[in-house]
Order: structure tokens, then C-alpha cells, then sequence
């Protein structure tokens, strides 16, 4: 249900109305843009990122989260998981890969497609802000 309202609603919160002009758009969202993951990230517990290749957006929130949540049960794994996360390209190009219009692709546990996050399950939506 969550995952469903940012998709669908909380966009406009955070995103406003659409600037005419594209090079200046997603620059002057930036912080909104954080904002709407660091949201996310507080409402599950656990990180959430946001990607957008074409404007050079790459950021995540919530790595004090899970840790906190899983530095027990993963151990080791945790290092991994970073990993990922600092490997922008790499993540960023999963992420494209994995985006599908109009819903929301889950991977769990081995399901996912890097290796490094078999301990994770991974939701991924691609969506058109402004």
C-alpha cells in the first residue's frame, strides 16, 4: 500500500508542478528527491534509493536503518550489500534492468540478480516524475 502512494500520489507532494525547463528540473528537486527516499527509507526500516541515469541522480538513505536492523542476522552480508550501493553504476544499471513500466519488480533473497544481495529482497518501480 505504501509502495503504491509514492508511486502514484506522494510524487506531486514532493515533486511540485513541472518546470519547463528539463536541464534545471531534476537539479532544483534534488533535495525533494531525497526527501521522498528518506521518507521511504523511515516508513520500512530499511534503505531506499532513487536512481535516474539521464539527470545523474544517485542517491539512498537509510544505511543507519538497516544496519541497525540487521547487523546481527547478516553479519558479513552487510559488507556486500554496500558494496552494491557504492557501485553506482553497477546498482544503477540493475536498477534500469529491473524497472518495468507500470509495476513494481520484486526480487527476494536469491532472486535477485547480483549475487551480493541474496540476504535482501529488492523492489524496484520505474516511474515519470513531472
Amino acid at each position: 500500500m505504501y509502495v503504491d502512494y509514492l508511486i502514484e500520489i506522494a510524487p506531486q507532494k514532493y515533486i511540485g508542478p513541472v518546470i519547463e525547463t528539463k536541464n534545471t528540473f531534476f537539479e532544483f528537486h534534488d533535495d525533494r528527491l531525497y526527501d521522498m527516499i528518506s521518507d521511504f527509507s523511515d516508513a520500512t526500516g530499511d534503505i531506499a534509493f532513487i536512481s535516474s541515469p539521464e539527470a545523474g541522480i544517485y542517491c539512498f538513505s537509510g544505511i543507519s536503518h538497516f544496519l541497525k536492523k540487521h547487523s546481527e542476522t547478516l553479519g558479513d552480508q552487510l559488507f556486500g550489500v554496500l558494496d552494491i550501493l557504492e557501485n553506482r553504476t553497477l546498482f544503477t544499471r540493475t536498477l534500469t534492468n529491473l524497472a518495468q513500466p507500470n509495476r513494481i519488480t520484486i526480487c527476494i533473497g536469491e532472486e535477485n540478480i547480483l549475487p551480493e544481495l541474496e540476504s535482501c529482497s529488492l523492489m524496484v518501480a520505474g516511474t515519470t516524475l513531472g
